[in-house]
């Protein structure tokens, strides 16, 4: 018995195209409804589908919705381009049952996105090593070996839940900023995220301002400085918003993201404060293990450093000549 082929069965195709993908440039998904449409319209020559992308994407969202389904769309970080993704509104024990890690799985991801989201210097990466080694800060009832950890980190960045660099050092997935934009708003402390004075989204890769003696709290994602710079006039210098301070200018940025931290330098981890819900669900800890004492430097002369003199000594974060990395991102 055949089917009627009728419009609807484009929305079906494409979803069914965008849900094997989870996420995809706009440039792609519009691939993937005019390829939907193509199909359809062989099928049944007489009938016609909406031509209009923005059309079709709003009934689409208006059917998903009350499924508590969306379609969002995001920024990539580096080159600017939107993203699409295929998300799930409600972080509910249903959901839960929808995905196919297991509860440790997912207790050791959420572990490596608080060491992410919580790494010092606004660096919003941790090394691979480091990543590793959180598996022994699971709950003995949700234990994982080393050779497991290394295998879900490759799962998690194939499926866009995480990034890895060329250095081996793990980020926020695009996936991650889509679908877990809530969580991740809704279980970080602020000062451990800051977001874009132009597009007021979370910055996980872009540039601080230095100015008002390094004080200023303008951050500002690197397709947003470029779109913003051109508008102010393109190859010229801008003022930033906040301080005033001259764009670009040696010195006048430091780095957000992995690029903030020098290779062979680690910088310090801050502990991070807790609430009681938070540690209710926090993996237990021996009460016998007692945090390793500071070593104290000295100085010259046997006499003991002061915490001044220590923090002075410590290297900073990687400071960069805009002038230089605007110009690559240009040429990008």
């Amino acid at each position: 018995m055949s089917t009627k082929i009728s419009a609807s069965d484009v929305d079906r195709l494409f979803l069914q195209a965008l849900m094997s993908r989870r996420v995809v440039s706009e440039d792609v998904a519009k691939l993937l409804w005019q390829s939907a449409r193509d199909t359809v319209e062989e099928l049944n020559q007489g009938i016609e589908t909406d031509a209009n992308w923005n059309t079709f994407l709003g009934r689409i969202k208006g059917k998903l919705e009350p499924l508590n389904l969306d379609i969002k769309n995001a920024q990539d970080e580096e080159t600017g381009e939107t993203v699409m993704a295929f998300t799930n509104l409600v972080d509910d024990a249903v959901a839960q049952h929808g995905t196919d890690y297991t509860a440790a799985e997912i207790a050791y991801f959420k572990q490596v996105m608080e060491h992410i989201l919580t790494a010092p210097n606004e660096s919003y990466s941790i090394r691979s090593t480091e990543a590793v080694n959180l598996v022994s800060q699971l709950r003995s009832d949700q234990k994982l070996t080393r050779n497991h950890a290394e295998e879900l980190l490759s799962s998690f960045v194939a499926r866009g839940w995480l990034s890895q660099s060329t250095r081996g050092r793990y980020s926020v997935g695009t996936r991650s900023m889509i679908e877990l934009h809530s969580y991740i708003e809704n279980n970080c402390d602020e000062e451990d995220l800051v977001k874009c004075h132009i597009c007021d989204d979370v910055v996980f890769k872009g540039y601080q301002c230095r100015g008002d003696n390094g004080k200023c709290a303008v951050r500002i994602h690197k397709p947003c400085y470029n779109k913003w710079k051109t508008r102010s006039g393109g190859g010229g210098s801008c003022v930033c918003m906040d301080c005033r301070q001259p764009w670009p200018t040696t010195g006048s940025f430091k780095l957000i993201g992995e690029d903030a931290v020098r290779d062979g330098f680690e910088p310090r981890r801050r502990p991070r404060a807790r609430g009681s819900d938070d540690e209710e669900e926090a993996p237990s800890q021996k009460p016998s293990q007692k945090p390793p004492k500071k070593k104290t430097k000295q100085r010259r002369g046997g006499r003991a450093a002061s915490p001044e003199e220590e923090e002075a000594e410590e290297p900073e974060s990687e400071e960069i000549d805009v002038n230089d990395e605007m110009e690559e991102d240009e040429n990008d």
